[in-house]
């Protein structure tokens, strides 16, 4: 690992009140198809259906087969999805709703959900942006073709002043991922750690951006803000299980 995403997450570590330790764990191999089978996890479930709750029509998504972005299908780097949600949020459609059962179940938590989304052009391609958050559930997600990206943030921040945005059973329970954006200096590098899922959105009844033919609703602003590439800042990735 990148000595800065070690330096990083050591200090995250300490400040969080966590015990870095060695990886006694036994690695197994599995058949591909058996690896395909399992279940998805309770949280992906709960975020379906929070999509639902907050517009997308038909039934709860499941996840796309394989869970990856499609082929075809252009990713939006993870910072500059965070422009993005920035600049959106004051700017886009806002409801407040109560998470669902499950989402309750699974982050322990309660309070209402203040859910944004407007559309946005990245890459000279139109998508859809939705930005979710209460005290425990961070969110950011975006549409591509026929699938809908969301990462579910669950810790971060500056180096320096970095915390925890859910529960602590709900990190130690995921399988998440690591990134860091580096900053002029050390002290300045801001982390995330976060978990993603590919939702397939090819059932019907499909959302109105991928029905040929027809338009925003009448009187829905649409916002063709470009958003900027971070420039000359690598990204430290890691894949934590």
């Amino acid at each position: 690992m990148h000595a800065r995403s070690t330096r990083y997450i050591r200090t995250f570590a300490r400040e969080n009140g966590f015990k870095l330790g060695n990886d006694r764990r036994n690695r197994t191999v599995q058949p591909l198809s058996e690896q395909r089978d399992r279940k998805p996890p309770m949280i992906a479930l709960g975020l379906s259906l929070l999509l639902k709750q907050t517009g997308l029509p038909g039934a709860a998504r499941t996840l796309s087969k394989p869970h990856t972005l499609s082929p075809e299908s252009e990713p939006i780097p993870m910072g500059d999805l965070i422009r993005m949600a920035a600049y959106a949020t004051p700017r886009s459609k806002r409801v407040v709703v109560l998470p669902n059962r499950i989402l309750i179940n699974t982050l322990q938590d309660t309070q209402p959900i203040c859910a944004h989304a407007c559309k946005l052009q990245h890459g000279g391609q139109s998508t859809i942006l939705s930005h979710f958050d209460s005290p425990y559930f961070r969110a950011v997600g975006y549409s591509s073709k026929n699938q809908y990206v969301v990462h579910i943030c669950l810790a971060g921040g500056p180096r320096e002043h970095s915390s925890l945005w859910t529960r602590i059973p709900t990190l130690t329970n995921t399988d998440f991922n690591f990134q860091l954006f580096p900053g002029q200096k050390p002290k300045d590098d801001f982390g995330l750690f976060y978990i993603t899922f590919y939702l397939d959105l090819a059932a019907a009844p499909l959302p109105w951006w991928l029905q040929d033919g027809i338009s925003p609703a009448s009187g829905e602003s649409e916002d063709t803000h470009e958003s900027g590439v971070i420039q000359d800042q690598p990204e430290e990735h890691r894949k934590a299980s």
